[in-house]
């Protein structure tokens, strides 16, 4: 799960980045490891960042086109996160890009494997 819901950052993090990078880095700290993805992208307006992980919300792009997809990737990371028992961390400067953080505690591993093996147990 936790895969999936990184493979869905990247994805957005692509989707709104016609130059530059997307870096994708994990950062090892005390407690915990920090998963970011990072992009120089087209960034995301101040007033849209508390509604970006709403089903069907789309950031419009600087010709005020919409891009591929239908607004659900960062709505299924935030649900996916959530099950998950971690946070998505959002941090954007329109222009300039952003970068989405999931912070995942240490020794955590048992709690996630539980949530992936659920579904297959009949």
């Amino acid at each position: 799960m936790l895969e999936h819901l990184v493979q869905n950052l990247v994805s957005n993090a692509i989707r709104y980045t016609e130059k530059g990078r997307v870096w994708l880095r994990c950062l090892h700290e005390a407690a915990s490891l920090r998963i970011e993805v990072v992009d120089t992208g087209i960034g995301i307006p101040p007033d849209q960042i508390g509604s970006i992980f709403d089903e069907f919300h789309q950031i419009n792009t600087e010709a005020g086109q919409r891009k591929e997809g239908i607004g659900l990737g960062l709505s299924i990371a935030s649900r996916m996160a959530k099950l998950l028992g971690h946070e998505i961390a959002v941090e954007s400067q329109p222009g300039q890009g952003s970068k989405f953080a999931v912070v995942v505690p240490k020794g955590c591993e048992s709690r996630m494997a539980v949530v992936v093996a659920a579904p297959m147990a009949l």
